[in-house]
């Protein structure tokens, strides 16, 4: 059994919900049924008290660090399967603190990284976006 079809399974992410109508957190229902695609994945915890991440074909790094090709293409993990087995029961943030200490830490993306924001309720004008972009660097 994997995570897709475990029927516990509480489900994952998606890389982003631009451009996406009411949709289902179902990645079942979603793979491959979007344009663009939604990029679902399953969830690493489960009422099933286990997750299975199966990390093959993701991209890798050159012995230089690198993640392209001389052409440009993306490399692939495409001779090993690498698959990664949380069984920590109903601890499901004892899965999270363990996923991280294989996947690494998740950084937060700063504050000043949102950009401007603009509303068409109201104009800002360039001195009121430096004003909105010291404050955050106050922040």
């Amino acid at each position: 059994m994997t995570s897709e079809t475990d029927p516990g399974n509480l489900l994952g992410t998606f890389r982003t919900l631009d451009g996406q109508n009411a949709l289902s957190l179902n990645c079942s229902v979603n793979r491959g049924s979007r344009r663009p695609p939604a990029h679902c994945v399953f969830g690493l915890v489960s009422r099933s008290g286990w997750g299975l991440v199966v990390d093959s074909g993701v991209p890798v790094l050159d012995e230089d660090d690198f993640w392209a090709d001389e052409n440009g293409d993306m490399l692939r993990n495409s001779n090993d399967e690498d698959l990664y087995i949380f069984a920590h029961g109903h601890d499901y943030a004892g899965a999270l603190r363990d996923y991280t200490l294989v996947g690494g830490r998740i950084p937060v993306v700063p504050r000043y990284a949102s950009g401007v924001w603009f509303t068409r309720w109201f104009n800002f004008g360039a001195g009121e976006v430096k004003d909105v972009v010291e404050e955050y660097e106050r922040t």
